[in-house]
């Protein structure tokens, strides 16, 4: 827990010193900042209602909202312009922003902003006769389709 509130105010630090100068108000006509984090009984929700609320707690004139959403149709909201920010994984953003699997077209108007903690990915891979289930033979995809291969290749697909 206390990891957790350092890490929030650490990030609300970050981006209520990004959006204006210490002690200044809110420049902008916008008066309502909004954020699309996780499912509610995920972990990105409560930690995106924390920020949010550091954000509105030390910014005159703004208020914040924290919806409920998921990394890549948190990168698809800020595109269509329903959100100002989005909570998500780098590689998702990466992905997004540059058009690849799972995303059929790039996303232009989306920014990455921080990487808040480790995402650790971690992958049991079984060795094969041929040598095709190892992790530096599968293909330079995005994450999910090197699993889905890896999940393929090993025959645990059906």
């Amino acid at each position: 827990m206390r990891k957790t509130m350092f890490l929030l105010v650490v990030v609300g630090a970050f981006i209520v010193s990004s959006a204006m100068g210490a002690g200044a108000e809110w420049k902008s006509d916008k008066k309502f900042l909004k954020m699309f984090s996780g499912p509610e009984g995920g972990s990105w929700y409560p930690l995106g209602s924390g920020i949010m609320s550091l954000v509105e707690t030390n910014i005159k004139g703004v208020s914040t909202s924290n919806g409920p959403g998921g990394g890549v149709g948190n990168c698809k909201a800020v595109q269509r312009g329903e959100t100002d920010l989005g909570w998500t994984y780098s590689h998702t953003c990466y992905d997004g922003y540059n058009g690849r699997p799972p995303f059929t077209k790039g996303l232009g108007k989306i920014r990455y902003l921080a990487s808040l903690y480790p995402g650790v990915f971690q992958v049991a891979v079984v060795r094969t006769d041929d040598d095709g289930g190892t992790w530096r033979n599968l293909p330079q995809e995005p994450t999910e389709e090197r699993v889905k291969h890896l999940i393929e290749k090993v025959g645990w697909g059906n």
